[in-house]
């Protein structure tokens, strides 16, 4: 549920043109990483619930990674083909406009007679796998930092005359 929500949100901030704004370049990436979180506790509680109201902690920890890397698998599909749909145009785009040439004019140690080279080596440098890395690796350890906290929460283990 978790991966189709974020899939909606993301399509929604490309189609609407928003994808390079601030906004959408780096305040939803952060959101749609932290709405992990109550899909994770929901998860663990679920689990504890099919247990019937016990789980340990290593169980609830499972229950709690193993969503967050099934819906790693399933955005790092949609993440490619955003990045081959959408990003490497924009990308490109955007390391040919004035604002990448002025990024590169703060740089003292970069001559301006380099600026072309710089462009093309960062073009030439464009990698779904590059783009997916960062996204996906932010999003596991959350989840596992999650995971372990709903774990410790949630941990509940049945009386010893129920054992």
């Amino acid at each position: 549920m978790y991966s189709f929500l974020i899939i909606i949100y993301k399509l929604g901030i490309v189609l609407s043109g928003n994808a390079l704004s601030r906004f959408g370049f780096y305040f939803s990436n952060i959101i749609g990483t932290l709405a992990v979180i109550p899909f994770i506790f929901f998860t663990i509680k679920l689990a504890r619930n099919d247990k019937g109201g016990f789980i340990g902690g290593k169980e609830a920890l499972k229950a709690g990674f193993l969503m967050a890397v099934i819906a790693a698998m399933i955005l790092s599909v949609y993440n490619y083909f955003e990045f081959e749909w959408v990003w490497r145009k924009l990308s490109a785009e955007y390391y040919n406009s004035i604002d990448f040439k002025l990024f590169l004019a703060k740089n003292k140690q970069i001559k301006p007679e380099e600026y072309p080279s710089k462009i093309d080596a960062a073009i030439n440098g464009l990698s779904a796998f590059k783009a997916m890395t960062g996204k996906l690796a932010t999003l596991l350890f959350i989840s596992l930092a999650t995971s372990f906290i709903c774990a410790a929460s949630l941990k509940r283990n049945r009386p010893i005359s129920e054992n």
